[in-house]
């Protein structure tokens, strides 16, 4: 039973090594002094909190040791003494426990640069732009705001999630609330012969099922980025208070014997969320990454000498760009110089003008040319291209963005007829009055003209977004699914897995996994 329980033990522990292999990112080693630094120094801040519980804590330890052996030495009790040496023993563990952690985020940060480039799933190009993100978004963070890359990685995988679910709901909003309007509308006509009153048909009812499943798509969708929102709250409570002070309570409870077994649960459960929970979010960053990538980078926030500065580690550098402005295909506001598959170049707004005569106009947003080392290129200091990136990635299996309105625009001619018609249909049935059947026929005629013109721009534009934007590869339901499988499933197997991590590292801890039920659940 011993053996079978080592060899469990050591199939996890493999599991967890290939998966940080595979992750390719787990902290930020960018800067390594500085980042080492800061971790430290945050660190002493939240040790500093407990630091004089923990000293008390240490006093009592040695102490009632202390007593322990003289009474043992004193009155011959070997089995004191074998008590009072384990009890030693387990206050060296937990001092190296504290080494322990600390070895293995400072280790973690070095990996992110090493593996990123190479993670398996990844192919070379792909792996190297999401060494490239990984990079970038670690090693520009506010020092007042650091984050071990692992955390800053999770939180943007998050964020992307969010974005991405905010930007179908607000598709499903605009489709839904056309559809459901045009759905609704119907034709009446007054005066049918006495006795009969009125008599309406709603022709566009066949729009009812659409709108019914972007309903059900919108509920989905509301539902998934609520459960997001919670999930980067933890991801923030884990950093900010649920780690250091899991951590410090579980070392002083530790040194006790009556409480050993809880103080090595809480050091157990501090460490599985701390780091193999964000952990797994990165690997499921770097799928994702891989299905949707490349993804845009806020340069907002970042230093321009950093944009230009050359990082190496042992891998490959960021490539710097100078395009070639005599190629063919040379596009003066793109990173480098190209328009990109995946890419929709993004490089002006339009911003509304005080001035009565123009109420727009266009802001280019651009920055001259720059060479490897930074510097502006002589004679190119008018140059409106950005040397690094004023397009915008735009990822079209998520950022689908249908615009009915405009869509119909393109039938205004037909819609102005069509209401023409049946204005000169009321024209004609009181020019008819002392005829009823050719009032009948003329009215007759007149509402299906304006049905035909008003349905066939209907109907045209519902099929495209029916057979592309809802049941295409890319449309409302295949990002619905994508976005259930990468919020709902992947992060439900990440806290399967960390449970799974603290109940082995419990028991390597001196901790119990019995406790609260907690085996029961796992």
């Amino acid at each position: 039973m011993k053996n079978l329980t080592k060899i469990n033990n050591i199939l996890i522990f493999l599991f967890f090594v290939s998966l940080i292999i595979l992750s390719g990112c787990i902290s930020s080693y960018s800067a390594p002094m500085q980042t080492q630094q800061d971790l430290r120094q945050r660190f002493l801040d939240w040790w500093g909190r407990w630091g004089g519980a923990i000293n008390v804590g240490i006093a009592l330890v040695i102490s009632i040791t202390s007593l322990t052996w003289m009474y043992a030495s004193l009155m011959q009790k070997e089995d004191l003494k074998v008590w009072v040496k384990s009890e030693l023993s387990n206050l060296v563990y937990s001092a190296i426990i504290i080494i322990f952690v600390f070895t293995l985020i400072d280790l973690a940060a070095y990996l992110v640069t090493v593996l990123s480039p190479y993670t398996p799933i990844l192919n070379e190009d792909i792996g190297k732009e999401w060494n490239k993100f990984v990079i970038i978004t670690c090693q520009n963070q506010p020092p007042d705001n650091y984050k071990p890359c692992h955390i800053k990685i999770a939180q943007e995988y998050l964020q992307r999630l969010s974005y991405d679910s905010e930007k179908q709901i607000n598709t499903i909003i605009r489709l839904y609330s056309f559809y459901s309007f045009v759905a609704s509308l119907g034709v009446g006509i007054k005066g049918i012969i006495a006795p009969g009153d009125t008599f309406g048909v709603s022709p566009f009812m066949f729009l009812v099922p659409i709108t019914e499943l972007l309903n059900f798509l919108y509920d989905i969708l509301l539902k998934n980025l609520m459960v997001i929102k919670a999930q980067q709250i933890i991801l923030d409570l884990v950093h900010y208070a649920f780690f250091p002070y899991l951590l410090a309570f579980g070392v002083f409870f530790r040194l006790f014997h009556f409480t050993r077994k809880v103080g090595g649960a809480m050091i157990a459960l501090a460490i599985s969320f701390y780091i193999v929970f964000p952990l797994l979010y990165v690997f499921w960053a770097s799928i994702l990454y891989s299905f949707t990538g490349p993804w845009e980078i806020n340069i907002n926030s970042i230093a321009q000498t950093k944009l230009y500065s050359e990082v190496n580690y042992g891998i490959p550098s960021l490539p710097l760009y100078d395009p070639d402005p005599n190629s063919l295909d040379y596009n003066p506001n793109c990173k480098n110089g190209k328009i990109e598959a995946g890419e929709e170049c993004n490089e002006y707004e339009i911003i509304t003008s005080n001035n009565p005569e123009k109420k727009q106009e266009i802001k280019i947003l651009s920055c001259p040319p720059k060479d490897s080392s930074g510097n502006i290129i002589p004679g190119r200091e008018k140059d409106i291209y950005c040397n690094w990136n004023n397009c915008r990635c735009i990822n079209y299996s998520i950022d689908l963005d249908f615009k009915p309105r405009e869509q119909l625009s393109k039938q205004n001619e037909k819609l102005e007829l069509s209401l023409k018609s049946k204005l000169y249909a009321d024209i004609c049935y009181e020019k008819a009055k002392q005829d009823p059947k050719d009032a009948i026929n003329v009215i007759g005629k007149m509402t299906m003209d304006f049905l035909k013109t008003i349905g066939q721009g209907i109907i045209e534009m519902t099929q495209g977004i029916v057979a592309t934007g809802l049941m295409g590869e890319n449309g409302l339901i295949h990002n619905v699914a994508k976005q259930f499988i990468f919020s709902i499933i992947a992060p439900f197997i990440s806290l399967m897995a960390s449970l799974a991590s603290f109940k082995v590292m419990s028991e390597l801890l001196g901790g119990d996994v019995y406790l609260a039920g907690l085996t029961r659940l796992i």
